[in-house]
């Protein structure tokens, strides 16, 4: 029985051609693809805060002698003294009494801007009695994963894996500076949980692509570059947080980047696999032709290319129709199935 690898060791399983798309593709999506996903760690952080007095903060005063005329001890970020600040700061007594009355923050939170000028916390002020706002956006961030990689992955399966990387990388790059300029939290949330439904998808998605074009003995070396350029892209995220030090700033960067995996639409090829079992011949013979063109070999030359592709997807379709037809419903037809995904999408 012939399989795919029999046609990919024909024109070259590892040659030039693979070599130029992991060089030029998978390392540098590799490195920018864990910023999309782990941005959210800084995007998310929550400075350290107390309540805004502006009779206090317009002072001279230093940013610790405010927070104690500001704050009781016992709780530094969500009470302040309820007195006359403006009297206070005249009279320049400020001898802090235990008898102050206490009351909530009356005009909203000062945040310190010492590792950041501003995050999504300190812009919405998710802080305190909406603390759990924070996490709610977080959460359903993930309730996007969990829907989008069964959803993207179906999508792949019906239309290509190269038009679904696109996709995914295109709503990254436009949710990710939404989401930062949104006008209200509502859409903000929303655009962070259409986020949510790529971030996971669209690193797979270009690990597949190049796992197809590669021979068997060949893959693990080619995840072992990918997971490698994935460690380099974690590590340089903070640098490039430190740097910018503004959400709006680091959703720039990291929407940039999205952006630019949209060039590879020119040099990135649909997968040739994937194509032969679409029954699309044409397409598939000019990928594999051209692979075996930049790979100095000779099948392109001859009819033997084209007829190992009609043979080969004459039988997938023959071991098709002889197997039970899958389809989205089997996710709650099989109880394995179902914890496998849970263990897989949570783990």
């Amino acid at each position: 029985m012939m399989i795919f690898e029999d046609i990919l060791k024909d024109v070259g399983g590892f040659g030039p051609y693979q070599k130029f798309l992991i060089i030029i593709f998978l390392i540098p999506s590799s490195i920018v693809i864990p910023w999309f996903s782990m941005s959210s760690i800084f995007l998310s952080s929550i400075p350290d805060h107390w309540c805004y007095v502006p009779e206090v903060v317009n002072s001279n005063l230093s940013i610790e002698t405010q927070r104690q005329l500001i704050s009781p001890p016992h709780d530094h970020h969500c009470s302040m003294y309820d007195i006359d600040y403006a009297s206070l700061m005249e009279s320049k007594n400020y001898s802090i009494d235990p008898k102050w009355p206490i009351r909530e923050c009356a005009n909203g939170w000062q945040f310190d801007k010492t590792n950041y000028d501003e995050t999504s916390v300190s812009k919405w002020n998710m802080v305190c009695k909406d603390d759990h706002y924070s996490s709610l956006v977080l959460s359903l961030m993930f309730v996007g994963v969990t829907v989008g990689t069964p959803l993207f992955g179906l999508m792949s399966d019906r239309v290509g894996r190269k038009p679904t990387f696109l996709l995914t990388a295109f709503v990254i790059a436009v949710t990710d500076i939404g989401s930062t300029v949104s006008p209200n939290f509502e859409l903000y949330l929303v655009l962070r949980t259409l986020n949510g439904l790529c971030i996971t998808t669209i690193y797979t998605l270009a690990f597949i692509i190049l796992l197809e074009l590669v021979s068997p003995d060949i893959r693990a070396r080619v995840n072992g570059l990918a997971t490698t350029a994935w460690t380099i892209g974690m590590c340089t995220l903070p640098l490039i947080a430190w740097l910018t030090r503004n959400w709006l700033y680091l959703s720039i960067a990291t929407s940039a980047a999205s952006f630019c995996l949209l060039l590879y639409w020119k040099v990135l090829p649909e997968s040739p696999s994937w194509l032969i079992s679409q029954g699309r011949y044409e397409e598939a013979h000019a990928v594999l032709a051209k692979i075996s063109k930049t790979n100095s070999k000779t099948v392109h030359q001859t009819d033997h290319l084209m007829e190992s592709i009609k043979k080969l997807s004459d039988e997938l379709k023959n071991q098709k129709s002889d197997e039970e037809k899958a389809s989205p419903l089997d996710f709650f037809k099989y109880p394995k199935l179902r914890m496998r995904f849970f263990l897989i999408t949570t783990c």
